[in-house]
């Protein structure tokens, strides 16, 4: 865990980076925001390329969107409309710098928030980058805050999705199974009326990473 660890904070020292989207096509990366070259953020965004029915004609959330690197991928793979939602100012304005760069302002509604709680309406998908790992943040560093949970932020993730999620709605994580299965998304919906399978798994530079993807009963 501890190389984890290591590994995220290595990989967001960055003072400020460019994500290429698509040739021709970059997004910036300020300093302060999780950098979507992480693999649980990489792979997830390359599935939502891959497999583009899942934002196509569909409401998406893309919660705790960091740079907004997701919700931008599934808009211009053909969402009909996106909210990208952060509790971090320094997130929120990173994404809606994005957003006014790549044009796509009249698509895409940037909601500063915790979690989905001021989301307008009922969505199709959410995606949910899983970069969490047990415990408790040691100092009041940025990263610190971001990475550490006791169980909190996924129990009220799940929580509100139930609320927000529309029947035939689903749900997509990303998650390193370094961290180990007791910590992972399915733990913390088993509660919850969702049912969860694996939709994808790679092995990668930090682990093998799994994508969950979560459906109502």
């Amino acid at each position: 865990m501890e190389g984890l660890i290591n590994f995220y904070k290595e990989a967001n020292s960055h003072a400020g980076s460019n994500y290429l989207l698509k040739k021709d096509l970059e997004i910036v990366v300020d300093r302060g925001v999780s950098n979507p070259n992480l693999s649980t953020t990489k792979l997830m965004a390359e599935y939502i390329d891959q497999n583009p029915e899942i934002s196509q004609g569909k409401v998406v959330v893309d919660c705790r969107c960091g740079c907004g690197v997701l919700g931008i991928k599934a808009a211009l793979n053909g969402a009909k409309q996106v909210f990208l939602t952060d509790s971090s100012p320094l997130a929120i304005r990173n994404t809606e710098k994005n957003i006014k760069k790549i044009r796509l302002c009249k698509l895409v509604e940037v909601i500063e928030t915790d979690l989905l709680e001021d989301v307008p309406e009922q969505v199709d998908t959410i995606f949910f980058s899983h970069l969490l790992l047990p415990g408790r943040p040691k100092s009041f560093d940025w990263l610190e805050k971001t990475l550490f949970d006791d169980g909190q932020i996924l129990s009220r993730f799940f929580f509100q999705a139930l609320t927000f999620l529309k029947p035939e709605g689903k749900i997509f994580i990303p998650f390193n199974r370094a961290i180990g299965d007791v910590r992972g998304p399915a733990f913390f919906s088993a509660k919850r009326s969702l049912e969860p399978r694996i939709a994808h798994r790679q092995k990668m530079q930090e682990g093998e990473i799994m994508i969950f993807e979560f459906k109502k009963f």
